[in-house]
């Protein structure tokens, strides 16, 4: 999934001259790599291709606002995500979006045909995960029967779990060699699809047996599913929802029987214990930066409550 500059000015690469922005620096293991500099923008393109799929993650430092395209002569299924930055124009098969940070998007694709991408100045990062008509056996026994419900594509999913973010970010850290082989990489889409599937359906079912109210209650349930992480207060909740602070606390409470707090919470632990597993090398003080506490002591109580067992503990349970 090639990304294409539209206009003139955008189209001239700065060569043999000293680039002034920060390059995007993540770099992954095993895939192959390739930086442009605009003068509207600088982007690195890490790419893994094989016959079933390819997987093309940019990185982009946007200095102006400027209009992008996505095209591919052999994609015929899209799974794209959305990693970091807002994206406040996506035109895609004559419909268009709006995609905030952290959503995921699963959709046909005609061949020949681009996605047209309006950026402004920030920095983002974006998966597209290529499926080729080699896939169609996968796709057609097991993930698009679920989608039944909603034959219209694109299919988006607004602020995924941090379960499949991190899902996601597995294709990004390889660890060993096998890993970088195209039957683990495709297996690991499976991993991505199941969870997108799930997200999706929930989704679904979030809006056929709840009223409005309840409804926008699931809208702040999903932002702190999203990121257990930030410092949530009911405040910030009220904005990013848009209600009131006082409906939040109230209808929060009554359908999920337990404050907003104490949701975070719950969350946080389930977000560090997850981490734990996934990052061995990873300290106790760090995991508890990560999961958003200020203090090392409150997570490790907090842990031990959840968990019956102290962060050092588990720890030690993983490595045996």
């Amino acid at each position: 999934m090639l990304l294409i500059t539209s206009s003139k000015f955008s189209e001239n690469l700065i060569e043999n001259t000293k680039f002034s922005r920060k390059r995007p620096d993540f770099i992954i293991t095993g895939f192959k790599n390739e930086t442009k500099n605009y003068n509207t923008h600088t982007q690195l393109c890490q790419y893994y291709n094989s016959p079933i799929f390819d997987i093309y993650y940019y990185q982009l430092i946007v200095n102006k606002q400027v209009d992008l395209f996505l095209k591919s002569v052999s994609c015929k299924w899209l799974l794209f995500y959305l990693r970091s930055g807002k994206i406040d124009q996506v035109l895609i098969r004559e419909k268009l979006l709006e995609l905030p940070e952290k959503s995921a998007l699963f959709s046909n694709n005609q061949i020949g045909k681009t996605i047209n991408i309006t950026l402004n100045k920030d920095k983002y990062a974006f998966v597209c995960c290529n499926l080729k008509e080699a896939a169609d056996t996968i796709l057609l026994s097991y993930f698009l029967p679920l989608f039944e419900k909603s034959t219209i594509y694109p299919i988006i999913v607004n602020s995924i779990d941090f379960k499949t973010q991190v899902e996601w970010d597995k294709l990004f850290a390889p660890c060993e060699f096998s890993d970088l082989l195209s039957s683990h990489l495709m297996s690991q889409l499976q991993v991505i699809l199941s969870r997108f599937c799930f997200d999706y359906t929930s989704r679904i079912n979030e809006h056929t047996i709840q009223s409005q109210s309840e409804r926008k209650i699931f809208v702040v349930k999903n932002i702190i599913d999203c990121y257990p992480f930030k410092q949530h207060t009911l405040m910030s909740l009220s904005i990013q929802a848009n209600l009131n602070r006082q409906f939040i606390k109230l209808k929060f409470q009554a359908i999920f029987q337990k404050t907003t707090h104490q949701y975070i919470i719950e969350k946080r632990m389930e977000y560090s214990r997850l981490l734990m597993e996934t990052h061995l090398d990873y300290s106790v003080k760090q995991v508890s930066i990560i999961c958003g506490f200020k203090k090392p002591q409150h997570f490790i109580r907090q842990f031990k409550k959840f968990h019956q067992l102290t962060p050092g503990q588990f720890k030690k349970n993983l490595i045996k």
